[in-house]
């Protein structure tokens, strides 16, 4: 699936889920099929959204949505067994905090816009990638703080997990959600830690066999040549502890492929308008970047 397909994937998504939002906390439940769909053709994406039904429980504070379509716009359909919108701030206009959860979300391989991945991807014995996706965010605005969290897994691939923490981060006002304007006003945002975690789920074996295969060697073959490549991939960052330790753990996680995980966790908070600012090379240690694996 194309960066593209991803980006109108998230927005139809997003719309939808802010559309089921305004209809659980404002009308009663045989009555928000019908706000969603106002919502939709609100924003004019009736046309590219549909679903099979909507239901909410104003007791646990939820909305959800089967059997979703998204068409992309090369006609492309992106399926979504489930949409749910649970654990959302009714207090306040835009929420402060929110989880989106989506399962089942998949697109027919022959219809990705790329041949050459799609090959690839049958090549390696993909033949239907039906992700689960957990978006989660809390934001305090008195604190200035915005923590955002994101679960994406796709079976016999392998699952990614995203943590970042925000501090001095300006809010929008109520009725005031542009992401352009938004970004703007966020020039002081300041990055407190995050992290990033891959879980193979035999993802990079399939990898080996395959290239190893077009190569002519053996899968173990392989796996060495990576390994010994992994310093002269990573001579661009200058010798010290967090150099060596990032080198270390990439060749352990070759060779035995399992969990990746990366921290970033600076001293003191680092102004994200900074980091475009700072030579590459010195980035992981402003950062305290650290790396394990397995």
């Amino acid at each position: 699936m194309s960066a593209k397909v991803f980006g109108g994937v998230a927005v139809a998504v997003g719309a939808i889920a802010v559309g089921g939002y305004v209809g659980v906390t404002s009308v009663a439940n045989n009555k928000i099929d019908r706000e969603v769909q106002d919502f939709l053709e609100e924003e004019e994406l009736q046309d590219v959204v549909t679903y099979g039904s909507v239901k909410s429980n104003l007791i646990q504070q939820s909305v959800e949505f089967r059997d979703l379509e998204i068409v992309g716009d090369a006609g492309e359909v992106v399926s979504v067994d489930l949409l749910q919108m649970r654990d959302f701030d009714r207090q306040n206009d835009p929420p402060q905090f929110a989880t989106v959860e989506a399962r089942g979300m998949r697109m027919e391989l022959e219809e990705t816009p790329n041949p050459i991945v799609t090959q690839t991807l049958q090549q390696l014995g993909y033949d239907d990638l039906a992700a689960d996706v957990t978006l989660s965010y809390e934001a305090d605005p008195e604190q200035k703080t915005f923590n955002v969290s994101i679960d994406h897994r796709i079976p016999k691939m392998g699952s990614f997990s995203g943590r970042l923490q925000l501090s001095n981060v300006v809010l929008p006002e109520a009725g005031e959600v542009d992401g352009t304007v938004w970004l703007a006003e966020n020039t002081g945002a300041e990055l407190v830690e995050a992290s990033l975690t891959y879980d193979d789920d035999s993802l990079l074996p399939r990898l080996v066999d395959y290239f190893a295969e077009q190569q002519g060697m053996s899968a173990d073959a392989f796996k060495q040549q990576l390994t010994a490549g992994i310093p002269l991939a990573t001579q661009f960052l200058p010798d010290s502890p967090i150099a060596r330790q990032v080198s270390a753990e990439l060749q352990e996680f070759i060779q035995t492929p399992d969990r990746l995980s990366i921290f970033v966790s600076p001293d003191r908070p680092v102004g994200l308008m900074r980091l475009s600012t700072v030579p590459p090379a010195t980035l992981p240690e402003l950062l305290g970047v650290a790396v394990s694996a397995n």
